[in-house]
């Protein structure tokens, strides 16, 4: 008989370090559970505040979206931008059409330069040859 009381309370004495355990862990879970509680608490008042800045975010964006398209409408920005889209062709234009004017200019003085000196030397001689003889005078106007 005292053999089996003895394994009676080997078997209590197992049965209670198994609750202790048992109760141990049960303590951790609570604890990560209130820990957990705690973390999503936090997490919501995170993403409320989240939600705020997105709103006033949105607010600010539109604010800008206002500003942007008063000052497109007072400087008239489309038409700005067509013309620097245009000006560089323009640049290209305006060029060409300097380098064709000296072109034409330098290619015409050099026609010209034969032209300009047998008149150069012609006019050279005659002045002597006028000076000798008076130029007719002019006619009379008819009424």
């Amino acid at each position: 008989m005292a053999k089996a009381h003895n394994d009676a309370m080997d078997r209590l004495d197992h049965l209670e370090k198994r609750v202790d355990i048992i109760d141990d862990r049960l303590s951790r879970i609570e604890g990560d559970v209130a820990t957990l509680k705690s973390d999503v608490a936090t997490l919501k008042s995170n993403v409320a505040t989240l939600q705020l800045d997105v709103a006033t975010i949105k607010e600010t964006l539109s604010e800008v979206k206002i500003s942007l398209a008063r000052i497109s409408a007072m400087l008239d920005i489309s038409d700005i931008r067509s013309f620097v889209e245009r000006a560089h062709t323009d640049i290209y234009k305006w060029t060409v059409t300097i380098i064709a004017v000296v072109g034409a200019i330098y290619f015409g003085m050099q026609k010209a330069t034969p032209v300009l000196q047998s008149s150069l030397s012609t006019a050279l001689s005659a002045p002597q040859q006028s000076a000798a003889a008076p130029a007719p005078p002019a006619p009379a106007p008819r009424q």
